[in-house]
């Protein structure tokens, strides 16, 4: 596996995702989720010093992408105050946003990738 800088993904993930420094201390898992994942799609040997920070550049748009869609799970479904149920469409457009985000990420490192796109990590307990 690759070694990518958590606290340079982590920068980048900030500033793209808009959130404050402050609040992102509950994000650090997902921030190293996403590093990981990256890393384990990563062909160690296609991938050169220069090429590092194109790697933690799509680790910051996958954590910017996993932000959206937990967002957007917590927000999607609102309840007013007579009971109604309505939805907001503001979170499916920022979960589209950092798709597209990701998706830009991933085809610029799309040479640094292994051919297949599906991995599967087990942990023993």
């Amino acid at each position: 596996m690759i070694s990518l800088d958590q606290k340079t993904i982590m920068g980048e993930f900030i500033t793209l995702a808009g959130i404050e420094p402050a609040d992102s201390d509950d994000l650090q898992e997902l921030v190293l989720e996403a590093m990981k994942a990256v890393s384990l799609r990563v062909d160690e040997s296609r991938v050169t010093q220069a090429d590092i920070p194109t790697c933690e550049h799509l680790a910051a748009c996958e954590a910017v992408y996993e932000y959206a869609l937990v967002r957007c799970a917590g927000e999607r479904l609102i309840v007013s105050a007579d009971g109604r149920a309505g939805e907001r469409i503001e979170s499916l457009a920022r979960v589209e946003a950092a798709q597209k985000l990701r998706d830009e990420a991933a085809k610029r490192a799309a040479h640094l990738l292994k051919e297949d796109p599906f991995y599967f990590a087990c942990t023993n307990t």
